[in-house]
């Protein structure tokens, strides 16, 4: 069954079931994206402890800084291994 397909018997469905379908997807949606950032979280907090102690202490805003070029980085990197993993479950 095409893409095209699903939306049109999503679309007939009442609206009801129509919301339930929305909810249920944004609570998966959301799982994922929660679960990519707890993973991370702790990467990027043992980086941000290791520079600290490393160098002088940083003003917040210099700290915010480099917690969100860690936060892009390891994020992009996680973006690339859940499509290649697609990409590699469409070529099956």
């Amino acid at each position: 069954m095409a893409l095209i397909d699903k939306i049109e018997s999503v679309q007939k469905k009442p609206e009801n079931i129509k919301r339930r379908i929305l909810f249920i997807s944004l609570v998966v949606i959301m799982f994922f994206i929660i679960a990519i950032w707890a993973l991370t979280f702790n990467v990027k907090m043992e980086r941000v402890v290791k520079e600290n102690d490393n160098a002088s202490m940083s003003s917040p805003l210099g700290v915010f800084k480099s917690i969100f070029k860690d936060s892009v980085k390891i994020g992009s990197e996680g973006a690339e291994k859940v499509k290649n993993a697609i990409n590699e479950i469409g070529d099956k």
